[in-house]
């Protein structure tokens, strides 16, 4: 079924079976929750929405951390080291963050030159909550905005970054909304390019984040400070939709958090269950042995092999085959594949430009050409 849901003027649509399990905040206060099937729900119910405990109440930004973030997002590698690039206007109250900084001019911007090579990536997750705190100010002074009506958005050019933002908010307790993209034209002769963008919840920052008067200003006098944190139900219709689903199963409350928020819980409709060895198997198609080589590679724990005596006569695989015999099948494609631009593949590139097949199709598909000859 197609699922129609708002909050705050954004709009998403998620698909689900008749079955599953959605939680809908109940009461005068909407403190209550009440269980509702997908088949249930009826426009303006409001699906119960789940945000990391807030961690910095009493945390100030460290201004180390400020301009290492600002350094991540307005700044460049130089050499080995790095450089922060300020606007004259905008960015000069930044300066006080780079004390013992050279600080040069670079046309009608400023510069402070000789910063930490560091600077330009992400800082670890395990550092203090204060420094991360700090970082996020500094990289929301450089690429964030404060709108007119107090939305509080931060820019991203990759996807990337923007996901690693918010496991900082969720390290530090801070609420985030749905993730937007939009295109950007760019400067002339370039290509247009993606431009992703997150927003707070204004409720769990305080002043001291915005390291920008302007920002601060302008955040201290919203009249955005509530905005609504759950999805509201736009609309429920039936469609003919047909895919495999995979659910997680979570043993004690049965319930876990989808992307943008949202609570819901296992729809127990296929009685389907297991542990992530089990999900594994059924998701990439592998065998029991095999699932526990790829979740140990992921987790980088060492594998040791026993004979087990068995007596059955039965050799066992050795560890790792499955994934040689990839590389190997992988390897005899990249050789058939430049086969294809030999001479004597001429009447192959003949035969599929006959059937529309220009070079980058035929990359594409992995098309190739085995020569004569039994080597």
């Amino acid at each position: 079924m197609k699922i129609s849901l708002g909050r705050n003027g954004q709009r998403k649509v998620i698909h689900a079976t008749p079955e599953h399990r959605w939680f809908v905040t109940s009461g005068p206060d909407r403190r209550g929750d009440r269980e509702v099937l997908t088949q249930g729900l009826r426009p303006g119910h409001q699906l119960r929405a789940v945000f990391p405990r807030r961690q910095i109440s009493r945390t100030p930004p460290s201004p180390f951390g400020i301009a290492h973030g600002f350094t991540f997002g307005d700044g460049a590698r130089l050499n080995r080291g790095s450089v922060a690039n300020f606007d004259p206007v905008k960015d000069v109250e930044l300066l006080k963050y780079f004390p013992n900084s050279y600080v040069g001019s670079y046309g009608v911007a400023l510069r402070a030159l000789h910063l930490p090579g560091f600077f330009k990536d992400r800082p670890s997750l395990d550092e203090s909550g204060s420094y991360l705190y700090g970082w996020l100010a500094g990289y929301f002074a450089a690429d964030g905005c404060v709108a007119e009506d107090g939305t509080l958005i931060l820019n991203f050019a990759t996807r990337e970054d923007l996901l690693f933002v918010r496991d900082v908010c969720t390290r530090l307790g801070v609420g985030t909304y749905g993730v937007t993209e939009q295109i950007r034209a760019g400067f002339p002769g370039r290509e247009p390019s993606p431009l992703y963008r997150i927003r707070f919840v204004n409720q769990d920052l305080t002043e001291e984040f915005f390291v920008l008067s302007a920002h601060r200003l302008r955040f201290a006098g919203t009249s955005k400070v509530f905005a609504r944190r759950g999805w509201v139900i736009d609309g429920v219709e039936p469609t003919d939709r047909v895919e495999e689903v995979f659910c997680a199963v979570v043993e004690e409350g049965h319930a876990f958090a989808l992307e943008d928020n949202i609570l819901t819980g296992n729809c127990f409709g296929c009685g389907a269950g297991g542990d992530v060895i089990r999900f594994v198997e059924q998701v990439e198609h592998l065998s029991f042995t095999e699932s526990v080589e790829r979740l140990a590679t992921r987790a980088g724990i060492q594998l040791r092999y026993e004979d087990t005596g068995s007596g059955t006569g039965r050799t066992a695989a050795p560890p790792g085959q499955r994934g040689r015999l990839l590389e190997a099948n992988k390897l005899a494609a990249a050789f058939y594949a430049e086969q294809l631009a030999g001479e004597e593949a001429l009447p192959a590139r003949e035969f599929l430009a006959v059937r529309g097949f220009d070079r980058d199709v035929a990359e594409q598909f992995d098309c190739g050409f085995a020569p004569g000859g039994w080597d």
